[in-house]
C-alpha cells in the first residue's frame, strides 16, 4: 500500500514560530520539520501534524507491510503498512522517523520466545532480546545472549544454529548485521519517503535552481554495513544530478557529495562517525561555492563546482536502496546558500568546535596536555615561549584556518605598555569572523608581590584588558590560590598574592608545573562551558 499526498497548501498562513530555523539574516528557512517535537513549517504556514505538512509540501511514503516501533511511552508497538514509524528509545526519548530496508526475522515466535534451531546460510547476523532472561547459541556460533548485550556471529557457508531459552526472554530477534526494529513477523518491507516533483518539476514549491542548504538532524543506525547509508539524497531519479549526505562504505565516514551532469562537483569525507550517535549536518551550495559542515565544525567544500538540476527530495535512501537505517529527527531547507555554516549554531544539534590556543610560553604542553584531558572537541595550540603579543599578532596572521575556531590567548604582558596590549589584541581579535574568544589571566612574575611596583604596573596592564573585554576575560589567580597544599611556603606565597609555590616549576621560575598546569587547564575549561563553547 501506497499513499499518495499531492502538493497544495493547507491552513492559515502565518509567522513562524521561535523555534523554526533561521539563514543569517534572521529569515525563517522555506520549510522545517521537527520530526521529534511534532512540528512542522512550510512556506509560512505551521501544521500541527505531520500529514498536514507532508501533503503541504507534496510528498509520498510508502512500505508494503507492517513495522516495529516504540511509541510514545517507549513500548514497542506496530505501524501498519503505508504509515511512517515516529520512533522512541525504551526511555521514551524521541528519535524521530525510523526508515530502513527490507529485512528478515529468523526466529520463529518471537514474542513468545521458545528454544528453536534454524538454519541460516552465510552471512553476518546479530541476536538481540529484551528481558531477564537469556539465549545460549550453540550449532556453530556461542555465546550468551542477554538484554543490551547482543551477541554478532559470521557464518562461513549454511549452519544450523541452535537459540536456547532461558529464563524471562519478553521477546527476541535475528537478524542480518546489527540491531533494528522490532518484527513480530517473518519480514519487513522498505520504507520510501519521497518529495516531489512538484507541477514544475521541481522537488517542491520554493526550490531555488541555484543556491540552497539543507540542515540534517539524525541518529545513526547502531551498525554499518558495507554498502553506503543515505540519509537524505535530492536528485532526478538518477545519480548524475544530486546533492547527498550519507555515511559512506569507505570507513563509515560521513560525506557529503555534490554532483552535476554526471561530474562530482565534491565529495569530503568530513569525519569518521559512530553507531547510534546523534548528528547534525549542514550542507550549502552555489556555483563555484559549496560546503559542509559536521557538528558545527569548520566548513569543507569546493570553490569551483557547478549546481545540479535535481527533482525530487529522497529521505532515508537513494536509487538502488542504500538506506539510512537510523533515525531522522529534523530536516528542513533555506533558498540560499548560508555562509560561514560553523559559526550558525542553531543549525547543529550536538557542536563539534575546534578550540585554538595562542601565547608564550604558558601556552605550553603541560597547559595543552591537561586542557586537552578535559575537552571533547579538538584543540590545537601556538605557544613559542620568550614571545611577545606583538609577535603572536604575527604569527596570528598567517594562520587563516584557524581564525574560525574559538581562540584562547595567553601572554604575560612584559614589554609593552597598556595602549599597545590593547590595540595587539584588537587586531588578533579583528580577524575571527565571530565573537568566541577568551585572554586567559597570565601568571605572577618572580617577585611581583602584591604592592612591589612591578606587580602595580602588571596589574594596571590586565584591569585595563578586563575593561575592553570584561565578558571575555578569565581570571585565575583566586582559583590558583585555593590548591593551595596549606603548607608554609604555600601560605606565604598565598599571602603575598602570588600562586602557591606547589603550583610553580620553582621560587626561581613562575612558569606553573603539572600540578600548576593542571589547574591553569581547569580555570580555562570552565571558563569555556561557562560560554557554551566546549
Amino acid at each position: 500500500m501506497e499513499i499518495g499526498l499531492s502538493l497544495g497548501l493547507t491552513g492559515q498562513g502565518q509567522a513562524p514560530d521561535a523555534w523554526v530555523l533561521r539563514d543569517d539574516q534572521g529569515d525563517a528557512f522555506l520549510w522545517d520539520a521537527d520530526f521529534v517535537a511534532g512540528r512542522y513549517y512550510y512556506n509560512g504556514t505551521l501544521y500541527p501534524t505531520l500529514s498536514g505538512w507532508l501533503t503541504a509540501i507534496g510528498a509520498t511514503f510508502g512500505r508494503a507491510s507492517a513495522a516495529g516501533y516504540r511509541d510514545s511511552t517507549g513500548a514497542w508497538a506496530v505501524a501498519s503498512s503505508g504509515t511512517l514509524r515516529q520512533h522512541r528509545t525504551a526511555a521514551a526519548k524521541g528519535l524521530g522517523l525510523v526508515l530502513e530496508a527490507n529485512r528478515a526475522q529468523f526466529l520463529t515466535s518471537p514474542t513468545a520466545p521458545a528454544t528453536q534451531t534454524q538454519s541460516l546460510a552465510a552471512a553476518t547476523y546479530v541476536c538481540w532480546l529484551e528481558g531477564a532472561g537469556s539465549v545460549e547459541l550453540s550449532g556453530g556460533p556461542t555465546g550468551t545472549v542477554t538484554e543490551g548485550n547482543p551477541v554478532t556471529f559470521t557464518l562461513g557457508g549454511t549452519t544450523a544454529v541452535t537459540f536456547t531459552v532461558s529464563g524471562d526472554v519478553t521477546r527476541f530477534q535475528c537478524e542480518r548485521d546489527y540491531p533494528s526494529t522490532f518484527m513480530a513477523t517473518s519480514r519487513t518491507a522498505a520504507d520510501s519517503l519521497v518529495i516531489g516533483p512538484n507541477g514544475s518539476s521541481k522537488p517542491f514549491t520554493g526550490w531555488s535552481d541555484t543556491e540552497g542548504t539543507l540542515v540534517a538532524w539524525a541518529r545513526t543506525a547502531q551498525g554499518f554495513r558495507t554498502s553506503d547509508q543515505m540519509l537524505v539524497q535530492i536528485d532526478d531519479t538518477s545519480n548524475n544530478e544530486r546533492l547527498a549526505i550519507y555515511r559512506s562504505s569507505a570507513g563509515a565516514n560521513l560525506s557529503a557529495i555534490v554532483v552535476d551532469g554526471g561530474v562530482t562537483q565534491m565529495n569530503p569525507s568530513l569525519v569518521g562517525i559512530q553507531s547510534d550517535e546523534d548528528q547534525g549536518i549542514a550542507l550549502a551550495w552555489r556555483a563555484n561555492d559549496m560546503a559542509a559542515s559536521f557538528n558545527g565544525a569548520a566548513e569543507t567544500g569546493a570553490t569551483s563546482a557547478t549546481v545540479p538540476s535535481p527533482t525530487r527530495l529522497v529521505i532515508g535512501n537513494k536509487i538502488g536502496g542504500d538506506q539510512w537505517f537510523g533515525t531522522v529527527a529534523r530536516l528542513a531547507y533555506a533558498p540560499r546558500r548560508i555562509p560561514d555554516l560553523s559559526e550558525r549554531a542553531t543549525l547543529f544539534p550536538v557542536r563539534t568546535r575546534a578550540i585554538h590556543g595562542l601565547g608564550d610560553s604558558f601556552a605550553s604542553s603541560g597547559w595543552r596536555s591537561a586542557l586537552d584531558s578535559l575537552l571533547t572537541v579538538p584543540l590545537s595550540m601556538d605557544g613559542v615561549g620568550g614571545s611577545t603579543l606583538v609577535e603572536q599578532a604575527a604569527r596570528w596572521a598567517l594562520t587563516p584556518a584557524f581564525w574560525r575556531d574559538t581562540l584562547i590567548m595567553t601572554d604575560d604582558m612584559s614589554g609593552m605598555d597598556i595602549s599597545t596590549i590593547l590595540a595587539t589584541y584588537a587586531e588578533i581579535i579583528g580577524r575571527l569572523n565571530h565573537s568566541r574568544f577568551l585572554i586567559i589571566e597570565p601568571g605572577i612574575g618572580v617577585g611581583e608581590t602584591t604592592g612591589s611596583a612591578g606587580r602595580i604596573a602588571r596589574d594596571a596592564k590586565w584591569n585595563a584588558i578586563v575593561a575592553a573585554y570584561p565578558n571575555n576575560t578569565v581570571p585565575v589567580l583566586a582559583y590558583m590560590q585555593s590548591l593551595s597544599d596549606g603548607g608554609v611556603d604555600d601560605t606565604q606565597y598565598v599571602a603575598d598574592g602570588l600562586w602557591p609555590l606547589s603550583c610553580l616549576t620553582s621560587a626561581a621560575d613562575y612558569h606553573p608545573n603539572t600540578k600548576g598546569n593542571t589547574g591553569y587547564a581547569q580555570v580555562t575549561y570552565d571558563a569555556l562551558v561557562a560560554q557554551g563553547w566546549a
